[in-house]
């Protein structure tokens, strides 16, 4: 066991950034959650003083670029970096700019489909961006779409994936923790073992750190449940009949992050929301790699995650999904983790005042009782 760490009694396995403090470690657990929300709680107030800042340090008479909110319909829906703003303000085929922080999407006149029409303009938009070059991160463009949700929750259109970061959208995934327990055992059990994956070698982005079982990003049209079946089959390869009767829907992760360790996004900021899920699995299963998003899959004790974890030698939100995990499965508790309360409060922003959310997918928040 890591230095200093406590030895399980009655069978569990208790949890603590103090259990594994020694030489080494790179982070606390909740420095882990700090590294995705890492964007004060005020937004709005936020932003208010970056651009008083940078007006302050402009030469007179000019008109700088500044973080700027972007809306549909009076909803907020994304944020803008300045070197993003100042390309959105020649857009003024699509973009009204009623105040210099704020642009508003404008209604297409005369379309039959609203949200189809907005698409279309975004989409002819960010691939002239693309064609220039404007931006790195439209480099890795992936054809797939992410919703954006505008009032009361409605789609309001449609992006390519890969400028979702650009135009600091509200962005959703679905990530599933696997994992194992002896039979008849419940949780927390100082035997329980999770499945975690290393990103394959060649991907664009954090190549070759650990990562959970299976993830995905959530695309236009699919429900959580729809996206994690096809990530465990994809990723992983669990039969979808495996998957569809076992996986448990277990709530979400939420953070709003400053993206200042990826290069190609310069800086932007979105905000996040990951739905959980838990698959209990037998003990004689292996994952088995199937599509090339994975290098391998190693079955690790609690201990071993925690000091994989501490060393920075996960993803960054996947570290959060996993202490999410902990958390809820009694490894992780106020008795042993002296930053319980913003670990709990850090790893689940509520984001719906910030930007709006969908309204459809009530059903995939109640989570059933875990295995």
């Amino acid at each position: 066991m890591p230095q200093g760490r406590p030895e399980p009694s009655n069978g569990t396995a208790a949890v603590t950034s103090a259990s594994t403090d020694a030489t080494g470690f790179k982070y606390r657990l909740v420095d882990l959650i700090r590294q995705c929300n890492n964007v004060p709680a005020s937004i709005s107030s936020w932003i208010a003083d970056k651009n008083a800042a940078i007006l302050a340090a402009a030469a007179p008479g000019t008109n700088p670029p500044l973080f700027a909110f972007w809306q549909i319909d009076g909803v907020r829906v994304g944020l803008l970096t300045p070197n993003v703003a100042a390309l959105v303000a020649e857009e003024r085929k699509y973009f009204d700019h009623p105040k210099p922080d704020v642009f508003e999407l404008r209604v297409p006149e005369g379309a039959a489909d609203v949200v189809a029409a907005r698409t279309a303009w975004i989409a002819e938009m960010v691939a002239r961006w693309r064609a220039e070059d404007r931006f790195p991160a439209l480099r890795g463009w992936r054809n797939e779409l992410y919703s954006v949700y505008g009032k009361g929750g409605a789609v309001a259109l449609a992006v390519e994936r890969a400028a979702s970061g650009l135009l600091g959208l509200r962005t959703y995934g679905c990530h599933l923790t696997g994992y194992t327990l002896p039979k008849g055992a419940s949780h927390p059990h100082k035997d329980l073992k999770v499945w975690i994956a290393r990103r394959s070698l060649t991907k664009p982005t954090f190549p070759g750190l650990l990562d959970n079982m299976a993830a995905g990003g959530l695309t236009h049209g699919q429900n959580p449940i729809e996206c994690i079946v096809r990530e465990c089959e994809e990723e992983a390869s669990i039969p979808i009949e495996v998957a569809q009767a076992r996986v448990v829907p277990a709530g979400l992760v939420s953070y709003c992050m400053r993206q200042d360790h990826l290069p190609s996004l310069g800086g932007c900021i979105g905000a996040e929301t990951q739905f959980v899920f838990d698959l209990r699995l037998d003990e004689d299963f292996a994952p088995a790699i199937n599509d090339g998003e994975v290098h391998g899959f190693t079955l690790m004790r609690v201990d071993e995650v925690v000091v994989a974890m501490r060393r920075g030698e996960f993803k960054p939100n996947c570290a959060v999904v996993m202490i999410d995990f902990l958390l809820r499965h009694g490894y992780i508790t106020p008795d042993t983790e002296p930053d319980y309360v913003e670990i709990l409060h850090g790893s689940h922003r509520p984001l719906e005042w910030e930007f709006p959310g969908p309204s459809s997918f009530a059903h995939t928040l109640q989570t059933k009782g875990s295995q």
